[in-house]
């Protein structure tokens, strides 16, 4: 139940203190508990933000440490409550909504790498965010124009229902991408919120951002999107796993990473091809995705990957992107 860190430390998000020569560490260095006083321990999850991070503890509440000039740790406080860096550079429990007590009753937390914006699923299937908001990425019916300044909550507050009604419920998992935010839901439905510019909230591209959670479509824009297993989200694109071993995907997919064999953007679900560009992906057990590819795993344990490879992150031993997913020799 402890947690191990290693990277970049500017922030603090090391959660072993600005000690650091040089503001990074190359091998894992131990996160302490709050206040620096013994290491972390007792942790059931671990996710990582942009220069901050995240620990679930087995007694359903949370810790977060590294930066926090967007209220993303959600301690109650933001850039303007520090006279230096909006840094905490050991963990800090997160607070309860208004600021009462700690938050509690946690099952899952959710970040994304290129984003300050925070989520968390509670036992009881509802969703709490807090942090950066500028693209109405929280659903909590605000975006950046309904703020005097900087737009970002310090303390948890619950994402809204479908259409702004009432409050989320049924929520299976979450997954946000750098300003939007996808929602499973627990009969197989996706919700999503946030910015919308490359079609990433799957519901066409007449929909701008929205700040409140909107059905992604099937499909054509035919219905809404049903029988979904899992879902990822990239820097601004989807995936979803279907029940039925295959996978759709849609918003910014001018890397490959959509593997439809285009170079574009897709407002709606739109099936992942097979590696002939003809058929289709089937036998998918687990999806993943990165800033700008994609990545899933068949039944049979082989390994598929489409999308950018400018650093080889496909592993096909070149540096040339793929539009269809493609099978790495190796797995």
């Amino acid at each position: 139940g402890t947690v191990w860190a290693w990277g970049n430390n500017d922030c603090g998000q090391l959660g072993n203190g600005l000690d650091l020569d040089y503001g990074y560490s190359s091998t894992p260095v131990q996160v302490w508990g709050p206040g620096g006083d013994s290491h972390l321990s007792g942790v059931k999850a671990i996710a990582a933000g942009f220069q901050y991070s995240m620990a679930l503890m087995d007694d359903g509440t949370v810790l977060a440490w590294g930066n926090n000039s967007c209220g993303n740790l959600g301690i109650g406080k933001g850039y303007w409550d520090y006279d230096g860096l909006a840094v905490e550079a050991f963990p800090v429990r997160v607070v309860g909504p208004g600021g009462e007590g700690y938050l509690t009753g946690v099952a899952a937390i959710a970040l994304s790498a290129h984003s300050r914006s925070s989520f968390v699923r509670l036992n009881d299937g509802s969703v709490w965010a807090w942090g950066y908001n500028g693209n109405g990425e929280l659903g909590i019916g605000k975006g950046r124009r309904d703020y005097e300044g900087w737009p970002y909550e310090v303390y948890p507050v619950r994402v809204w229902g479908p259409g702004g009604a009432g409050y989320l419920s049924g929520v299976k998992s979450i997954a946000p991408g750098f300003s939007h935010v996808l929602a499973l839901l627990n009969d197989g439905s996706v919700l999503a919120w946030g910015s919308n510019g490359s079609g990433q909230l799957g519901n066409g591209d007449e929909v701008g951002d929205s700040p409140v959670p909107i059905y992604v479509k099937g499909p054509g824009g035919e219905g809404n999107l049903t029988d979904v297993a899992a879902i990822v989200s990239g820097y601004a694109f989807a995936l979803a796993l279907k029940n039925d071993g295959t996978v759709l995907a849609w918003g910014e997919g001018r890397h490959g990473q959509l593997g439809n064999g285009k170079y574009g953007c897709e407002y709606f679900p739109a099936q992942v091809k097979g590696a002939d560009g003809v058929s289709f992906l089937t036998g998918v057990k687990l999806i993943s995705a990165g800033s700008y590819h994609s990545l899933a795993v068949k039944n049979d344990g082989t390994l598929w990957a489409w999308g950018s490879n400018g650093y080889g992150q496909l592993g096909t031993g070149s540096d040339v992107y793929e539009p269809f997913p493609v099978r790495l020799s190796n797995f």
